[in-house]
């Protein structure tokens, strides 16, 4: 019988689609994939490094597999061994470090690995093997992957892009995922296509900076033009947008009603002055307009973003500028960070720290602050008509309900257990106690599948 293999994913939705596609491998090659903490023979860890505690917490799960699992191989891979190989590699003799640039050598593994055992000093020279027989073209090789069973059912990642160019003082992501690429437009058309064909109705385009996004002549927005020429059926979700990104060519994609109408912006800072000593490139003012220009566009559209606080040398009167952002610009949710310094990052070395508690209690203010805005916007959306694509089952007070995302991220609850259809709902009252969650009553059903 062969192996279970066990996943746990750490970080970005990049991470995510990369797993799903690793298991995709792993499961046409027969092996049987189980759902951590659940035992296993073999367990892959997909590691982020975004903050210190990304790492403290793969560090507590590789040894958590050690410590329960003595005679399973672990293999850690992502960006913490790319920066921090030997110390991954030091956390357990049944640890193998694989560094990101050779995650890609785990879709050949499972073929290989069918005579062989789990002994990591053999797992080491099939991956050596693999190395030598088929060396990884540089940029060709990210974007091997293949999902075959998404985690969503009927919505999809999508790896458009990797790598990033930008130089921010508080990120660690260029050291470990490198200079930016980009996926050839004909290949990402056939995935898409391909997708289509299996019942997928949203495709979420992911990378390390989509804004980046370059093919000879073509930038993010041709491309949607491109794959919506050559789609019908399709909505397309951005994950994430640098202001950068935003070309002419893009704001004509985005009048279309089959890109969804949510646009996750990583801002950082309300504070020009915090901008600046980030290496942001611009102004708090410029994003405010490019958000007004952006509910033109879209009826009401679900804009988030990243803020960091407690950047070194981050004033009060700093903090109450970014506050006044998030009150002027009212987002619809926000992912807030304390700034975490990270090795070989320019801020790394910087004396001018915020006190922690300080850090903490304009966290806990920001929060407070979003969570205003974000109650609001679910709140403004009762009565509203919304195209939800039904993902999972859930319950709630003895009541089943089929749970799916709409174009504008509503996570919307309708009695209604469909899966991989798209299903027009009537948006109704907030569920208490689940984030971005509203119940919704059916209008009619669509069987696109």
């Amino acid at each position: 019988m062969k192996p279970v293999v066990v996943f746990y994913t750490l970080g970005c939705k990049l991470n995510q689609y990369e797993t799903e596609g690793i298991a995709a491998a792993f499961r046409e090659a027969g092996y049987r994939i189980g759902e951590f903490p659940q035992s296993g023979d073999l367990y892959i860890v997909n590691t982020c490094t975004v903050t210190s505690k990304s790492e403290q917490k793969a560090r507590r799960i590789i040894r958590k597999i050690a410590r329960e699992h003595p005679e399973a191989l672990v293999v850690v891979t992502g960006c913490y061994p790319q920066l921090e190989r030997d110390e991954v590699q030091a956390l357990s003799d049944r640890v193998i470090a694989l560094p990101l640039e050779e995650k890609p050598l785990l879709l050949q593994l499972p073929s290989r690995l069918q005579d062989e055992d789990l002994d990591p000093s053999r797992v080491e020279r099939l991956l050596q093997e693999i190395r030598t027989q088929a060396p990884l073209d540089g940029t060709a090789g990210r974007f091997l992957y293949r999902v075959d069973r998404p985690a969503f059912h009927a919505r999809s990642f999508l790896k458009i892009q990797d790598g990033c160019d930008r130089r921010c003082a508080y990120c660690r992501v260029p050291l470990a995922r490198g200079r930016a690429v980009s996926d050839d437009p004909a290949r990402i058309l056939e995935r898409v296509q391909e997708l289509e064909g299996r019942g997928v109705r949203e495709i979420v385009l992911t990378g390390v900076n989509l804004a980046q996004y370059r093919w000879e002549s073509l930038d993010l927005g041709g491309l949607l033009l491109h794959l919506l020429s050559h789609t019908s059926r399709l909505r397309f979700r951005i994950s994430s947008l640098e202001p950068e990104g935003f070309s002419e060519a893009l704001w004509e994609a985005l009048s279309s009603p089959r890109i969804c109408p949510h646009f996750h912006l990583p801002v950082q800072s309300g504070s020009n002055r915090v901008l600046k000593r980030m290496g942001r490139w611009y102004t708090a003012e410029e994003i405010s307009a490019l958000i007004a220009r952006l509910r033109e566009v879209s009826p009401d559209p679900f804009i988030s973003g990243d803020f960091i606080v407690g950047f070194p040398g981050e004033t009060r009167e700093d903090f109450e500028a970014t506050c006044a952002f998030l009150d002027e610009n009212a987002f619809s949710g926000a992912h807030l960070f304390r700034y975490s310094p990270r090795p070989g990052t320019a801020a790394y070395a910087s004396k001018a720290h915020v006190p922690e508690r300080v850090a903490k209690e304009r966290e806990e203010a920001l929060h407070a602050c979003v969570e205003v805005y974000a109650s609001a916007y679910l709140a403004r959306q009762r009565g509203r008509v919304v195209e939800v694509i039904p993902e999972q089952e859930r319950e709630k007070a003895g009541q089943r309900y089929a749970v799916g995302t709409s174009e504008n991220y509503l996570l919307v609850w309708a009695p209604v257990p469909l899966e991989g259809e798209t299903v027009r709902v009537e948006v109704g009252d907030v569920v208490e106690g689940e984030p971005r969650s509203v119940y919704g009553s059916p209008v009619r059903f669509e069987n696109q599948g």
